[in-house]
């Protein structure tokens, strides 16, 4: 990891309440386009106004603990990156049924973290999700799917076998899972299934293939998929790619016909994420008798 008293500036205050580059931003072009129909969309859809978001706005709406703005980067991209996590952030919650996105342990770092010729990254050990500079649009649902997959598996539906809850870098199931609770057997159904489609197949012919059928990667991608799936009428270019234009054509993803065979399972185990991150976690019951507790969960509304 590079030094981050070199590399890293913890929040900035200069686009915090009463900063230069707030009190410009009212008026003002965007420096990238992708942030500028990013924020735009979203005010005309939420009628948000932007021009009173600051960094301990965003923080304390999705319980983020922090964010980290890489050195290099300027008043103007600081504000911008922001403006569309704000944004985004605000679609991840509306599909997850609660703002409590970050359970106040998440943080998220811009152009801080990242190496040369990377998109972006999830760290584990300091829950921090990076975006690079040039390459990291789009890539904020991927990166938000693998904090789902770690922090559900490492401290909800716990299993000393595997920290997340696909079974992380795995290619298979981790054997012998014992007391596996429910959104461990949810999950890894879903990947199961997965694993015997073709695009599969296509996955590990491929140059990266071990990287593309890692189980956390699977995840992630998928999870990725589904919000763009959820937002298929709507552009938000921070947070996923287009639903049409890239994931039904592109291979390193389900097609159509894959994405909907295991859409209504993976809808049911967002939507008791989402519950559990909204404080009703203890209606959900996680180590039992997976029959018994998806009678229960029919329950909850």
């Amino acid at each position: 990891m590079q030094k981050l008293t070199k590399k890293i500036v913890d929040t900035s205050e200069e686009i915090s309440d009463g900063g230069k580059a707030k009190r410009l931003y009212k008026g003002r072009k965007y420096q990238r386009k992708a942030y500028k129909s990013v924020v735009r969309g979203h005010s005309r859809n939420a009628g948000t106004n932007f021009a009173n978001i600051g960094t301990k706005e965003l923080c304390e709406k999705y319980e983020i603990k922090g964010l980290e703005f890489g050195v290099k980067l300027s008043h103007k991209e600081r504000l911008d990156y922001l403006l569309a996590t704000y944004a985004s952030m605000g679609r991840i919650a509306r599909i997850l049924k609660t703002e409590n996105l970050g359970n106040n342990v998440l943080g998220i770092a811009y152009a801080a973290r990242g190496s040369r010729g990377a998109m972006a990254h999830f760290e584990p050990d300091m829950l921090m999700i990076n975006l690079t500079r040039k390459n990291g649009d789009s890539c904020l649902a991927h990166e938000y799917g693998h904090f789902l997959d770690f922090i559900f598996g490492k401290y909800i539906d716990r299993n000393s076998l595997a920290s997340y809850l696909s079974g992380g870098r795995s290619l298979a199931p981790v054997a012998n899972y014992r007391g596996c609770g429910l959104f461990r057997t949810m999950t890894n159904d879903i990947l199961n299934d997965i694993s015997q489609m073709e695009c599969y197949k296509k996955w590990s012919r491929s140059h990266v293939g071990k990287y593309l059928c890692r189980r956390t990667e699977i995840f992630a991608r998928v999870f990725e998929q589904y919000i763009s799936w959820k937002l298929r009428t709507q552009r938000d270019v921070f947070l996923t790619k287009g639903y049409f234009e890239s994931y039904t054509k592109n291979s390193w993803y389900l097609n159509e016909s894959e994405f909907k065979k295991i859409l209504p399972r993976f809808n049911n185990l967002i939507r008791l994420m989402g519950l559990y991150l909204s404080g009703k976690g203890s209606i959900i019951p996680i180590s039992t008798d997976v029959k018994i507790a998806a009678e229960k969960i029919k329950k909850i509304k």
